[in-house]
């Protein structure tokens, strides 16, 4: 077996990927060049080869910093799923990756290293067996697997959610797809409004015109709308597509109508017309274990429970010293460590 490093951009990241029917958009072409875009760092990719067989590979992006030293991410950027992708299990070709991925971490002098492996990854237990780190933390990724035939959406459904859709499909009118481009600055404006209520980090608006300028609408991201009785726009949803997965990426309700529910006719359409389109699942993202209401309102879209996890070491524990605001201010869209595990006080 050879172990070699290319560039995102010299690698077809697609044709490896749409072999494996669980990969996700964060493991695409496109989005590797949104994440050098964004992050003004380059991506790139460990690749384990027999003859011209690929066996597996794992991205990675290292945030460079002259002050406190660099961190090397597989992924970036709230929480993109990166780690280990390969056709079938195979400890050796595993174990060469986490070892390559280690190596590049020392050679670049990176403080800290964190990979975050994929609510498909079945393997988490021999990652954890075999991979010494010095943190372990997991989200609960949520997953809708579809059914087969769009009218059986609701049958997924609980009866509560199934109440709510019928609510939200009589307040609010759906807008087809077609015309979500028009209401990108709703998206931004409510997303941030929503974020700043209850004190979160919301993406800047460059993020939205990125995602717009790196994926082909209607086909890798699509966005719908809700509106009023008066025309006004309410409540939205940008979900991203990728191989067989939708990406529920940025829901957003305007805070006044928020009782009202309507983001839940929103869902329900995109979910049908996914169905309609032939995909699979829907990812609900990760949940954090203490987000008892995020996580009851997911999993009753019939949601299954994927835990993926978060393993980080550290390679000079100095970087315990820095405070949470320093590093988020160092290594913006960077997971550096749960800062539960900070030594100064917060």
């Amino acid at each position: 077996m050879d172990v070699e490093i290319l560039k995102s951009s010299e690698f077809d990241l697609d044709n490896f990927l749409l072999d494996i029917e669980t990969t996700l958009i964060y493991n695409s072409n496109k989005y590797s060049n949104f994440l050098e875009v964004f992050t003004g760092e380059e991506t790139n990719i460990i690749i384990v080869k027999d003859g011209e067989n690929i066996l597996g590979i794992l991205p990675y992006t290292i945030k460079h910093n002259d002050k406190y030293g660099n961190v090397i991410n597989s992924l970036p950027f709230y929480g993109s799923n990166g780690g280990i992708i390969a056709k079938k299990f195979d400890e050796k070709v595993y174990q060469l990756l986490l070892n390559k991925f280690d190596d590049i971490a020392i050679m670049n002098k990176c403080v800290a290293s964190t990979i975050i492996t994929s609510p498909f990854e079945k393997n988490n237990d021999w990652i954890s067996n075999n991979y010494v780190c010095d943190f372990k933390d997991y989200r609960i990724g949520q997953i809708t697997f579809l059914p087969e035939l769009p009218e059986k959406v609701m049958d997924v459904l609980h009866s509560k959610t199934r109440n709510t859709v019928r609510k939200a499909m009589k307040t609010v009118e759906v807008v087809n797809y077609e015309k979500g481009l028009e209401y990108l600055d709703f998206i931004f404006e409510t997303h941030k409004e929503n974020l700043t209520a209850i004190n979160g980090l919301y993406k800047p608006k460059d993020f939205f015109d990125k995602i717009c300028q790196t994926f082909e609408y209607k086909k890798e991201f699509k966005i719908y709308i809700g509106f009023d009785a008066d025309g006004n726009p309410i409540t939205g949803l940008m979900n991203l597509y990728f191989n067989k997965t939708v990406e529920y990426f940025c829901p957003v309700t305007v805070s006044k109508y928020r009782e009202l529910q309507p983001l839940s006719g929103l869902i329900y359409q995109a979910m049908m017309d996914a169905v309609t389109d032939g995909y699979r699942y829907w990812n609900w993202g990760g949940t954090w274990a203490s987000q008892g209401g995020v996580y009851n309102f997911k999993s009753r879209w019939g949601t299954s429970d994927l835990n993926y996890f978060y393993y980080t070491k550290l390679y000079d524990k100095s970087i315990l010293n820095l405070s949470s605001s320093e590093l988020l201010t160092q290594y913006p869209y960077f997971f550096v460590i749960p800062f539960n595990k900070l030594i100064v006080s917060q």
